[in-house]
């Protein structure tokens, strides 16, 4: 007989920032890092402030948007550099704001 298994919950949520008048969505899954923070538009595009996050970093996110102006918000999701259904042109996977390694002729 084989167990059944719970399907992991999915979190959702969306928040009005005071200073910037700018509405922030996110979902994900607790104890993943599959976590994404999006700014909500009329329009059909998305811009991401975060994206395959650890929830910890969405909600640190949340609170530093909170004392910033649209304009300044808005050059976040943008230096991002992707929308809603692509992954950034600078995602290199895994590693995270190191070099590649120096090429023979470089050396």
């Amino acid at each position: 007989m084989e167990a059944s298994r719970k399907p992991l919950a999915k979190v959702e949520g969306r928040r009005r920032m005071p200073f910037s008048g700018l509405t922030i969505a996110w979902r994900g899954t607790p104890s993943l890092d599959d976590w994404v923070a999006y700014i909500l538009r009329t329009k059909s595009t998305k811009f991401i402030l975060a994206d395959h996050v650890s929830e910890r970093k969405v909600k640190t996110l949340l609170s530093r948007l909170k004392t910033m102006s649209k304009k300044e918000v808005e050059q976040l999701a943008r230096a991002k550099g992707t929308e809603l259904h692509g992954r950034p042109a600078n995602d290199t996977g895994g590693t995270r704001g190191t070099k590649a390694w120096p090429s023979s002729e470089e050396v």
